[in-house]
């Protein structure tokens, strides 16, 4: 397949800063500067990529075409900013020094206060990732899809229920590690997984669109059009034609009111009629393959991630490194590490605040098999998750999405 200019864009993630930064438009300076310092096209843009090509996949799975539509395109786009909000959110709650190789927005502006009522001051870093968040909300509201609607929304709950068990540790040694995968899926690869699944289930239903003009021209047909429409099939995945609506209306129609079907299909223009095609797969088996593999490959991400914690430097991986230790919080190289050095268990349960806790920590960890017992989990997500992704008709978005899974465990940052 030929790759024009924009689609090697989108695949190596590059459109998205820009298309960020359109919707973020601002007359407020100061919220401008800190909206484009994030959004300034160095990030990995690992989530919208992901998007976009299980988008391109499904599409070509279903009907031979890779071509992302553009509401696809804008869940892939909120993805991202729905990814950097949280990213200044947890800069600020980690009161974080540097993020993706540079200083972060707290540090920067951290210090100078928004205040709006006497009651009401927050740190200008905490409404910057609010109104990331907010226009994030205000892109997918336009899609107007509700079961878009409901995965996305149930992405950011997951994200504030994961910071919740972030928070917390479990006395129980055997429930921890439940715990942390639990919390990884909820803070990495839940935004991932539903994002996947988005694009795939991205169903506008023709029936619904016909009913609210139908009623609006015939209010007597109510009851007899609403049960018909109920039970028709949605369009298919490659549109639908204007003359297809019109001979669809003549059959949906009781007898007395076919001879006003006529007038219904022309009032409906084909600009109109290209709104309800579906955009992705009718298939449920599809978007279960979607969300797997975002589930999957989100997990072993974010296990990868918690080993560089250890084995990385600040300056490789953009961050702070053992960053997490510093915070109390215990991932999966401490926990598997407990296995050799119960006495790391303490340590966890007052989240390693007593002096020297950090360091023999991170000691015990990489004196331990923690950080390749983590490793190995992550390949068998990674497993998972092509395994999951291989069911799809072979297309170069698929094959795309397989190698995403040995990038995700060879990365070092």
């Amino acid at each position: 397949m030929a790759w024009t200019g924009r689609e090697n864009e989108e695949r190596k993630g590059k459109r998205f800063p820009s298309l960020a930064r359109r919707e973020l438009r601002v007359s407020t300076t100061e919220l401008k500067e800190m909206c484009d310092y994030y959004f300034d096209g160095k990030g990995k843009a690992f989530r919208p990529i992901i998007v976009a090509l299980m988008a391109r996949a499904c599409n070509f799975h279903h009907n031979n075409s890779g071509e992302v539509k553009a509401n696809q395109r804008s869940i892939a786009l909120i993805a991202e900013m729905i990814h950097t909000a949280t990213l200044v959110h947890d800069d600020v709650i980690d009161d974080a020094n540097s993020r993706r190789g540079k200083v972060t927005v707290n540090q920067i502006w951290g210090e100078r206060k928004a205040s709006i009522f006497i009651l009401a001051i927050e740190s200008v870093a905490v409404l910057a990732g609010d109104f990331i968040l907010s226009t994030a909300s205000l892109v997918l509201a336009r899609i107007g899809n509700t079961t878009v609607l409901s995965l996305i929304t149930q992405v950011i709950e997951d994200l504030v229920r994961g910071e919740f068990l972030q928070l917390g540790s479990k006395e129980n040694e055997n429930e921890r590690f439940s715990h942390y995968l639990e919390k990884t899926f909820k803070k990495t690869a839940s935004l991932i997984a539903h994002s996947c699944k988005a694009v795939c289930t991205f169903h506008l239903f023709c029936k619904f669109i016909l009913m609210r003009k139908i009623l609006r021209i015939l209010p007597c047909a109510k009851i007899a059009v609403s049960e018909e429409l109920k039970s028709a099939a949605s369009v298919s995945c490659g549109g639908v034609s204007l003359p297809g609506v019109q001979a669809w209306l003549g059959r949906a129609l009781p007898m007395p009111l076919k001879h006003s079907h006529l007038k219904m299909g022309s009032m409906l223009t084909q600009q109109e009629v290209g709104k309800v095609s579906v955009l992705g797969c009718p298939d449920p088996k599809v978007h279960e393959i979607a969300y797997l593999y975002g589930k999957n490959l989100g997990i072993a991400f974010q296990l990868v991630d918690d080993v560089l914690d250890f084995t990385s430097c600040s300056e490789q991986l953009g961050k702070p490194a053992s960053a997490d230790l510093k915070l109390g919080i215990a991932t999966g190289p401490v926990l598997f590490a407990c296995q050799q050095f119960p006495e790391i268990n303490a340590m966890i349960m007052r989240r390693f605040t007593y002096p020297g806790d950090v360091q023999r920590a991170q000691e015990f960890v990489l004196q331990s098999g923690g950080i390749q017992q983590t490793n190995y989990l992550a390949q068998r997500y990674c497993h998972e998750a092509v395994k999951e992704i291989s069911k799809l008709r072979p297309s170069p978005e698929r094959d795309a999405l397989m190698q995403l899974a040995e990038i995700v465990l060879s990365r070092d940052k």
